[in-house]
């Protein structure tokens, strides 16, 4: 036992690393910088899961307008034959089908602005479709000729390359196939 005068003896001075609140910080900082990590990889993920679904669904919505224009042409060119070949009374259905594909090819044109390029050049290839429609209208044209116009556009817009097929690691290859 000390005496009630003399001086207490010095206790030892902690310091940096010593001190309770610096293992406090580290015990908490080290496990938080862990869960901060596997979080960001986590959202990284998940954005890059996000990115290839939005790719899929625009793809997946390019292609059904493009069948319905494909649909559409189809129809057109039938009917077109067929008034060639003398079937006067197809001319009011191949008015209504003109009219279908116009507004597939407008609801197309749409949809490819942000679209693959061979999509916007499959569309280019109808340029000249007013001018086939005039020859049909005036009989200028056999129906051998209309009937492989329409079947080259046809043709180009069911080759389309919609744009599923992602470089690897492919996010979804279920999907892909």
């Amino acid at each position: 036992m000390q005496s009630p005068g003399a001086p207490h003896p010095a206790r030892p001075k902690l310091t940096g690393r010593n001190t309770i609140r610096t293992r406090l910080t580290w015990l908490l900082t080290v496990p938080l910088i862990a869960v901060l990590l596997l979080l960001g990889d986590l959202v990284l993920k998940e954005t890059d899961e996000y990115a290839a679904a939005n790719a899929a669904s625009a793809s997946t919505h390019l292609g059904q307008v493009a069948q319905g224009l494909v649909h559409a042409l189809q129809r057109e060119r039938g009917l077109a034959t067929g008034v060639l070949g003398g079937f006067a009374s197809y001319r009011a259905d191949l008015d209504a089908a003109r009219a279908a594909v116009d507004r597939a090819r407008a609801d197309l044109a749409d949809v490819t602005t942000t679209a693959t390029s061979n999509a916007r050049s499959a569309l280019d290839q109808l340029v000249d479709l007013a001018a086939m429609r005039a020859q049909v209208d005036a009989a200028r044209i056999d129906r051998s000729t209309a009937f492989q116009y329409f079947t080259d556009r046809i043709s180009a817009f069911n080759h389309l390359d919609l744009g599923p097929d992602l470089a690897p690691p492919d996010p979804d290859p279920v999907l892909r196939r």
